[in-house]
């Protein structure tokens, strides 16, 4: 864990997140049609080149060629793929539901893909959940 880099970030994004409102999220929808479009604007969700967790790691020194390695999100990372999309959950999806990678993955996907206020209100709900965990599960 000692390579981890962004942890008060991590930390940073979940108050965000948490302050985000239902006004915020409905002026968005008035904008855009996504949830994740609505997350990119108001916190640089799903994109490195303005995510607050990646922008760390370009401000940073970091310890290993793949900075991406050097995230919290890498924590999660259980079979050493290594293949840059921790934060998706991707990397190691199971067929098992009860895996902690489906609920980062589902958490993503909710985001990204809601399309009403109150599914996007749902979704960063259950991303704030998860994120929540990892400190616990890791100790942060």
């Amino acid at each position: 864990m000692d390579n981890i880099i962004n942890i008060k970030e991590f930390k940073d994004l979940i108050l965000k997140y948490e302050s985000i409102t239902r006004d915020d999220i409905t002026a968005g929808f008035k904008v855009h049609d996504t949830g994740g479009k609505i997350m990119n604007m108001l916190t640089g969700f799903g994109d490195v080149d303005v995510c607050t967790l990646c922008k760390a790691m370009y401000i940073k020194p970091h310890k290993t060629n793949n900075i991406c390695d050097n995230c919290v999100w890498a924590l999660t990372d259980e079979t050493n793929n290594h293949d840059n999309a921790y934060c998706f959950g991707r990397n190691k999806l199971s067929t098992c539901e009860t895996k902690f990678v489906n609920h980062i993955y589902n958490s993503y996907k909710n985001i990204s893909f809601a399309e009403t206020p109150d599914q996007l209100k749902s979704a960063i709900g259950y991303r704030i959940k998860v994120m929540k965990q990892v400190i616990d599960k890791y100790n942060l």
